[in-house]
């Protein structure tokens, strides 16, 4: 089988890939703590279905809550010492 090199491509690592990376690897290191929450996603799934009804695509909420951690994530730069390991 021969390699072809100039077949691949080295892309950056994308954000919300780097934040379930980080969860897994913390997850290796430190005890797990399991919690409940309630939240009232009423008016995002509003708007995902508005959105949906303008432009004809179909959106996933799991797309979107993941895109808000990783917005809060980066907006909230201590985040990043979790990741390291650094608190």
């Amino acid at each position: 089988m021969e390699s072809n090199e100039s077949s691949y491509k080295v892309l950056p690592f994308p954000r919300m890939r780097q934040l379930v990376r980080d969860a897994g690897w913390m997850g290796k290191r430190k005890q797990m703590m399991h919690g409940f929450i309630e939240v009232d996603v009423t008016e995002p799934r509003r708007i995902i279905r508005e959105q949906a009804a303008l432009t004809g695509e179909q959106f996933s909420f799991s797309a979107f809550v993941l895109a808000c951690i990783g917005q809060a994530v980066a907006q909230d730069k201590s985040a990043a010492d979790w990741a390291s390991g650094r608190r």
